[in-house]
C-alpha cells in the first residue's frame, strides 16, 4: 500500500509530513527509563505512527528489570491533539498497566493540549516530579 498523497516518505523513521507541521517521534533510552518526545500534530494522520512506536517500546521495556520499566512521554512540542491522539495515549496507558510497565506524561504542555488533557482525564498520568 502506498502512503497517502502529500506524505514525504524520504525522511528517516519517525518523521511524517502531512497537511500540518512535520510530525516527529524521538526515542531516547536512558538507564532507568525510556523517553519518547513527540513534535507536531497528534491526530488521525499521525496517531497510528505513535501507536506503532508504543508497541515497539512495550516489547523492549518488558524485557527490562522491574525498576526500569518506565516510559515518559514528552508532548511539550505537540501543537494539536484530537480524539485519535487521546485514544492512542489511553491505549498505551492500558497496555502499560496490563503488561507491567508505567507510562507517564510530562506536565509541560501547550495550553490547547493541556486543556484537552484536563478535559479527557489524561492529566491523571502526568509525572508527579515536575511542577504543574
Amino acid at each position: 500500500m502506498r502512503p497517502p498523497k502529500g506524505w514525504n516518505t524520504g525522511r528517516p523513521r519517525g518523521w511524517f509530513v502531512g497537511a500540518g507541521p512535520a510530525f516527529r517521534i524521538e526515542e531516547i533510552r536512558e538507564a532507568f527509563l525510556t523517553r519518547i518526545s513527540v513534535t507536531g500534530e497528534l491526530d488521525l494522520a499521525t496517531g497510528p505512527a505513535l501507536a506503532e512506536r508504543f508497541r515497539d517500546v512495550s516489547l523492549a521495556v518488558r524485557r527490562k528489570p522491574r525498576g526500569q520499566r518506565t516510559v515518559r512521554v514528552d508532548l511539550s512540542n505537540v501543537e494539536f491533539i484530537d480524539s485519535t491522539g487521546v485514544h492512542v495515549l489511553y491505549e498505551a496507558i492500558h497496555h502499560a498497566t496490563s503488561d507491567g510497565w508505567r507510562l507517564q506524561i510530562e506536565r509541560e504542555l501547550r495550553p490547547q493540549v493541556r486543556d484537552v488533557a484536563r478535559i479527557t482525564g489524561l492529566d491523571r498520568f502526568f509525572t508527579a516530579s515536575e511542577a504543574g
